[in-house]
């Protein structure tokens, strides 16, 4: 096989090249492994048409490349010598009885060597977008014709494996479509959580006194409503403390507002720690907190608010004594307000502090005036 032989190889590259090479990309099946689909399809035409070679081949840019093969020992050769990229430039089944007396093909080295083809027939495989990507053929090392039960049958085949094809890249964009809505869904429920997550925390900040931490009076309010509720509900007593700061006043004047925020934390917590998980401890405004004592007697309320007051009591703020005045009332969900509840803790803490501060006292109807209203500092 001499240079010149190989001079004369010229192959017709077709008027819409770019647009075909782009529909054979997006069949996305190159240089992908072989499937059992088109293997069958292969073995079949070869079959048929008693042929010792066949294959399923792609006609790329510079290359051609075999989806299934037959009888054929390569994966790819190049463009340049192919007899499948005159095949594809032709809209019917393109057939060589003899390629060394074919001057197109009598130099190409797959007739002068390896695999020695003599016959060569091969069906364009048309594209879901209609051009011509490739190629089923069937070749001999012998010199033959084709007849014409067996050119229906090599045009049939190659409409299934255009078929097959086009199934294939439906079934990727069906996965790509899927592995896109799996993201997108994944991306949904993660912006669902942090959407929680923010909702919760701006409740929390809504419901929260930004500096003790405890429930602030909105939550308090909203709280104490759904607590009388349940006491109505299960007839069970509700409890409520009104808690204030003593001498709140001289210790900003003294000590200085920083001064008095840390007293007011620090009661807050010492609060918190006393109290259920079921309680709920709040800032009713100033140096004054609420804690509701769900399913508490009275009594019982009377007896914790001593045991909290007398801990706050032995507590100091840098040397500096701490004490609390506390107003307790009880009832249920029925038979009064949970307003009345408030007012009557309310006047029960004016008359406490009233009476030299630092102690517990439970409202009394005779004794305490519930248009008082307000606490000495």
């Amino acid at each position: 096989m001499g240079l010149p032989d190989l001079q004369v190889m010229q192959i017709p590259i077709p008027r819409n090249e770019a647009e075909r090479l782009k529909s054979l990309q997006n069949l996305k099946i190159l240089d992908t492994p072989s499937e059992a689909a088109y293997d069958d399809l292969t073995r079949l035409a070869a079959y048929v048409c008693d042929a010792p070679m066949a294959s399923i081949t792609l006609v790329d840019e510079d290359r051609q490349w075999f989806k299934s093969r037959i009888g054929l020992n390569q994966q790819e050769t190049p463009r340049s010598i192919s007899f499948c990229a005159h095949a594809i430039a032709q809209n019917e089944l393109f057939v060589v009885p003899d390629a060394t007396k074919d001057e197109r093909f009598s130099g190409s080295p797959l007739v002068l060597e390896d695999p020695n083809i003599r016959f060569y027939a091969g069906m364009p495989i048309v594209s879901p977008e209609g051009f011509h990507v490739g190629t089923l053929c069937v070749l001999d090392k012998e010199p033959r014709e084709l007849t014409e039960e067996k050119q229906v049958a090599l045009r049939v085949l190659a409409r299934q494996v255009a078929t097959q094809f086009q199934m294939r890249r439906q079934l990727l964009e069906l996965r790509e479509a899927r592995a896109k809505q799996t993201k997108i869904e994944q991306r949904l429920r993660e912006s669902q959580t942090r959407l929680k997550e923010l909702n919760a925390r701006l409740q929390e900040l809504v419901t929260t006194d930004g500096l003790t931490g405890v429930k602030n009076r909105r939550a308090f309010d909203e709280g104490l409503q759904q607590a009388w509720k349940m006491s109505a509900r299960t007839k069970s007593p509700l409890s409520l403390l009104m808690v204030d700061v003593d001498h709140f006043k001289r210790v900003n004047d003294t000590l200085g507002h920083e001064a008095g925020d840390d007293v007011l934390r620090l009661v807050a917590q010492t609060l918190q720690f006393m109290t259920r998980s079921t309680d709920m401890v709040a800032r009713y405004g100033g140096e004054e907190f609420v804690v509701v004592l769900p399913g508490t007697e009275a009594e019982p309320a009377v007896a914790f608010a001593e045991q909290l007051r007398l801990n706050i009591a032995n507590l100091s703020w840098r040397g500096h004594p701490l004490t609390v005045s506390i107003g307790v009332d009880s009832g249920s969900g029925s038979g009064k307000a949970e307003c009345e509840l408030v007012a009557h803790a309310d006047a029960a803490l004016y008359r406490a502090k009233n009476s030299g501060r630092n102690r517990v006292l439970r409202f009394d109807p005779a004794q305490d005036d519930v248009t008082a209203g307000q606490h000495t500092a």
